[in-house]
């Protein structure tokens, strides 16, 4: 009885298959294209995910159960097995989510954090009953609208309110900070000039009184 040789490649210790030098798993590797070498350790989740413990909300507590993503109609498989992590989201709930998926930053928490995200989108400031926000709205109002009451004094003069400030509160916020105190009201320290910084103040009635432009007396 003839003794079947061993497989060729090197560290196999599996029987060749008849008439040839490789055992059927290399045989099929070289048809596929590939070598005769053995294969790479496999990775760990850590090494998968460059050894950070951290994706968003999520907190990686181990490997997760083996994925198939399913094509649209749900008969077959494709791109094979994909491995996960067993993440753990802020809010305590746990779930398996592709490496790929945490890697490119499409899964950052279980869903839990969209409430407050949408809160957050449409809050741009949180100024906008304020005192400072009124001020805001009134001086791009009788600057940039002829049908404003006050348009003759301000904006029919040239006055204006600059860039900056016409598209953001913030920066005129940012500039002027809080109303000190409910009597002061915002002045223009050249009372000839721009709602701009260096010219824009929180005033009192009596230092507003003071700088006033003078009153052309019509009388003979």
């Amino acid at each position: 009885m003839a003794i079947a040789s061993l497989c060729a490649a090197p560290d196999c210790d599996k029987a060749a298959k008849n008439r040839g030098k490789y055992c059927s798993m290399h045989e099929a590797r070289l048809r596929r294209g590939g070598t005769l070498e053995p294969r790479q350790p496999r990775k760990t989740i850590s090494e998968l995910l460059n050894h950070r413990d951290q994706f968003g909300m999520w907190s990686i507590v181990g490997e997760g159960s083996p994925y198939r993503r399913p094509t649209p109609n749900g008969s077959k498989h494709r791109d094979g097995v994909q491995r996960t992590a067993h993440c753990r989201c802020i809010c305590g709930i746990t779930r398996d989510i592709p490496i790929h998926t945490l890697k490119q930053g499409h899964s950052k928490h279980c869903g839990c954090m969209v409430p407050a995200m949408n809160a957050a989108q449409k809050t741009r400031h949180g100024m906008s009953y304020t005192a400072e926000h009124r001020c805001w709205c009134k001086i791009k109002e009788r600057c940039h609208n002829p049908k404003s009451k006050d348009w003759p004094d301000y904006g029919g003069r040239g006055i204006s309110v600059c860039a900056e400030w016409l598209s953001s509160f913030e920066a005129f916020f940012a500039h002027i900070g809080p109303k000190p105190d409910p009597t002061y009201s915002i002045d223009r320290i050249d009372v000839n000039g721009n709602y701009e910084p260096g010219n824009v103040r929180w005033a009192d009635a009596v230092t507003q009184s003071r700088n006033r432009r003078p009153r052309h007396n019509n009388r003979p």
